[in-house]
């Protein structure tokens, strides 16, 4: 099924466009589940026909977002933004993938501008977290009249890493449109190939050992650019993490059952957190104890 969606999508990149425009169409009107697959199209006809061909699906979708934005009297800026957020990121680096053909280096590139990205905000603004005051006061205060209750440090905590977690969300879709991508490409090209590439996804041991000192260090602290920052490298770490669950899989250390539980815990909303930080940890551990046993 997966491998005829992929033929038909790059066997005509304006039909590919059209197709784009009526998913992103649906995406504005609350389709939320099919955000990794809109962003996902881009990035497969920048795989198989260049920059061009997927600059042009890119256009498309961004033409239909600025429209429906505009048709629900939204300003088109905010449709600009979201489509630029939507398309751009999985877009330049499928052509990442393309010229150099390294999962590994467009995971390591999408942190690192992750990371980049945080420190300017909290660089160039002088109170950053305020921008989230207003709108966690207001869910607050709907979460309050549903009588659920929400505690006061956890609300702090909120608005000092929704710059990370928001800055996360963007490269996980991001990054996850390009894995779809890239698994489609291999599948008309050569089928098995993706899974030997995610099982050795890893972020380097300069930038791992950043993300593991980010993480721990915002255990002891309450400073907001560093709770931001922990956002995505435990995102990050926990990547790694599930690449080590895939490859224990298929090393048939861990049964199939085991790796279907995980997505389920990651799916739901009452398990999600504790399901990413083990991931992290187990990613973590298992990176430097692949490196020791190479380095011996």
């Amino acid at each position: 099924m997966h491998r005829a969606l992929a033929a038909w999508l790059v066997e005509s990149p304006w039909r590919t466009a059209m197709v784009t425009v009526c998913l992103s169409i649906l995406l504005l009107l609350g389709a939320i589940p099919l955000v990794m697959l809109v962003a996902a199209i881009p990035a497969l006809i920048t795989l198989e026909h260049g920059p061009r061909a997927g600059s042009n699906v890119v256009l498309a979708g961004r033409a239909a977002i600025v429209g429906t934005a505009v048709g629900f009297q939204q300003p088109p800026i905010f449709g600009l933004a979201y489509a630029g957020m939507l398309f751009v990121l999985p877009a330049v680096f499928a052509q990442l993938l393309r010229r150099y053909g390294s999962l590994n280096l467009v995971f390591q590139g999408l942190l690192l501008l992750a990371l980049v990205v945080l420190g300017s905000v909290f660089a160039l603004l002088a109170h950053p977290t305020d921008v989230w005051q207003a709108p966690l006061t207001q869910s607050m205060a709907m979460l309050q009249h549903a009588e659920i209750k929400v505690d006061a440090a956890l609300f702090d905590y909120w608005v000092r890493s929704m710059w990370g977690a928001v800055v996360a969300l963007l490269v996980l879709v991001s990054f996850g449109a390009v894995l779809l991508a890239r698994w489609w490409q291999s599948l008309l090209h050569a089928p098995g190939e993706f899974g030997k590439e995610f099982r050795s996804l890893n972020a380097g041991v300069a930038l791992t050992s950043v993300l593991a000192v980010v993480s721990v260090a915002s255990l002891f602290s309450d400073l907001a650019w560093l709770d931001s920052l922990a956002q995505v490298a435990v995102m990050g770490l926990a990547l790694q993490g599930l690449a080590v669950a895939h490859r224990r899989k298929a090393e048939g250390r861990l049964r199939r059952g085991w790796l279907v539980t995980i997505y389920v815990l990651l799916v739901a909303t009452l398990s999600s957190s504790v399901t990413v930080a083990v991931l992290a940890v187990w990613g973590l551990v298992d990176f430097w104890r692949r490196l020791r046993m190479s380095a011996a």
